[in-house]
């Protein structure tokens, strides 16, 4: 698709709940940009491996300094269960974790509705490339559906 037309984003906006259903835990390359993707599917993953992972994240939010700086326990166990840490630049780790954060206090599907909804309001870079992922999970779910027509 070359052109995202008012008529895609309504859309996919009318159809955000069944979007949101379908993009599954830890996916996040669907709809953030790939060179940054895979490391938040790591701590993503991480975090589900590390024994009270999310429930940290959710409770204790890191001092002044950050999670980069924080020599705590259960961030070590989760730097340990990442396959990528040591590709982490200083501050991207630490940018990732509050994405983890807010997933831990939101939830999985409302962390997803808000980067959907940020994607089709204010998105600029990968714009095209995060719609075209999203209405071809509409496609997924409806080989019926004839989005260029609507």
């Amino acid at each position: 698709m070359d052109i995202i037309t008012y008529n895609h984003i309504n859309y996919i906006k009318s159809n955000i709940d069944n979007i949101v259903d379908n993009i599954p835990k830890g996916n996040f390359k669907l709809i953030f940009d790939p060179s940054i993707g895979k490391y938040l599917d790591d701590v993503y993953n991480a975090l589900e491996v590390t024994s009270g992972g999310w429930e940290f994240m959710r409770d204790d939010p890191p001092p002044n300094k950050g999670y980069m700086l924080w020599n705590n326990d259960v961030i070590k166990r989760i730097e340990y269960n990442m396959k990528y840490i040591n590709e982490l630049k200083f501050g991207t780790f630490g940018s990732i974790m509050i994405e983890m954060e807010d997933i831990s206090i939101l939830g999985w599907n409302k962390f997803i509705r808000i980067r959907l909804l940020y994607i089709l309001e204010f998105e600029t870079t990968n714009r095209k490339l995060f719609i075209n992922n999203i209405l071809n999970i509409l496609r997924a779910n409806d080989s019926t559906i004839d989005i260029e027509t609507k």
